[in-house]
């Protein structure tokens, strides 16, 4: 309500306004899945971050330009928030006294327009943001060094939802109306050999070592980077946009 924010509690049918305000009109709000912190952003993108059951303000920053979304990780550690033609992720308070409680984890850039709208997938490792520019865009393992992405391109319009049905879907809603599903596709990496060619390559000689390597490969390293995740292919289905 304007500057102000009103608590419903459905199930005592009872409302509260919490004591905090911001300048301006509030244009966002997203609230972490353990009911312990809130953001409320104005239009001008002046932030308050505060501890909803204490009711009390932990701290204020002002991001100095319009917010199109925000939104908490499912296991809480970050929360995201759009800035310009990208996003930035940053950690979650632990709830204690800090001098410096928010913490710049990374900036996700790569739009050539405003991004509207974000997602987190289920297992916080990725996220998905959707642009003016008509395209979304997938960062997988976003907490990691071993960072790719990918780009979803085939609207023809601002895209103003994006959202992760699994670790392994996901959709974009555009302006018009379209809406197109996607599902992760494993491409093999640039020079990697099919399993025919793999097969007759292969000698009792180096079967040894590429055992060994096999067992060193997990998610967070290089090499399954490489060869698993690096620019993998989301295909648009069979999904006509909506009409009327």
């Amino acid at each position: 309500m304007g500057n102000r924010l009103n608590v419903f509690d459905l199930a005592n049918q009872t409302s509260n306004s919490l004591p905090l305000e911001t300048r301006k009109d509030i244009c966002k709000v997203a609230i972490s899945h353990n009911g312990m912190f809130l953001i409320v952003v104005d239009v001008d993108g002046a932030a308050v971050f505060y501890n909803f059951p204490r009711q009390t303000i932990i701290h204020r920053m002002n991001f100095r330009q319009h917010v199109y979304d925000i939104k908490f990780s499912p296991n809480d550690k970050y929360f995201a928030i759009t800035i310009g033609r990208g996003v930035q992720i940053w950690a979650t308070p632990s709830g204690k006294r800090e001098f410096s409680p928010l913490t710049l984890k990374r900036t996700l850039i790569g739009h050539s327009d405003d991004c509207t709208c974000l997602d987190w997938s289920p297992d916080s490792r990725s996220i998905i943001m959707g642009s003016r520019d008509l395209t979304a865009k997938v960062y997988y393992n976003v907490t990691s060094k071993f960072m790719s992405s990918s780009v979803l391109s085939g609207h023809r319009d601002t895209i103003i939802g994006v959202f992760f049905v699994s670790s392994t879907e996901a959709y974009t809603v555009a302006t018009d109306g379209g809406v197109f599903s996607w599902k992760y596709e494993k491409i093999a990496a640039p020079g990697t050999m099919d399993a025919d060619e793999n097969a007759l390559a292969e000698d009792d000689a180096s079967s040894d070592e590429e055992d060994e390597d096999e067992e060193s490969m997990d998610e967070t390293s290089p090499y399954y980077l490489t060869t698993q995740v690096q620019n993998p292919r989301l295909p648009k289905s069979k999904v006509a946009p909506a009409k009327g």
